[in-house]
């Protein structure tokens, strides 16, 4: 059952990777509508990984309670162990994926939010909202 359950998780984080990679390639090429439809495929395959590990979490924890005598390397099988380095490598993959996509994400909004200041010039007053002049500078005629 461990093995299963490792399985599944793994099969599960690497779904969540190879979905992160299309959305970092969809940033990188201003496709935000794909982005953004994946979203809902995100938050389900991050509840189905859940719901495993947690399944997961309690296999262990039985197989452990019925063997406290011994070390958790002896109680769980070599392909289980193997599953579970390759869980670990996958998590860790994600990590770093998760990390990429934060960072090109928070560069993006940057972007905007100055590019929409220097359309839009106004004052910032700590958290209160912007207060934009009557007339923008570029879009006062001239007579």
């Amino acid at each position: 059952m461990i093995a299963a359950h490792l399985q599944t998780s793994i099969e599960t984080i690497n779904e969540l990777i190879k979905t992160t990679r299309e959305d970092l390639r969809d940033i990188k090429e201003a496709k935000h509508e794909p982005l953004l439809n994946r979203v809902k495929l995100k938050e389900e395959l991050v509840d189905s990984f859940t719901k495993t590990k947690h399944h997961l979490d309690r296999e262990i924890l039985h197989t452990y309670e019925a063997n406290q005598d011994k070390p958790i390397e002896e109680i769980l099988s070599k392909e289980e162990q193997e599953l579970l380095s390759t869980l670990r490598v996958s998590l860790e993959t994600l990590r770093a994926e998760n990390k990429r996509f934060a960072s090109m994400a928070l560069a993006v909004g940057e972007f905007y939010t100055s590019l929409l200041s220097a359309i839009l010039p106004g004052e910032k007053s700590g958290y209160e909202a912007v207060k934009l002049p009557k007339t923008p500078n570029f879009l006062h005629i001239k007579g």
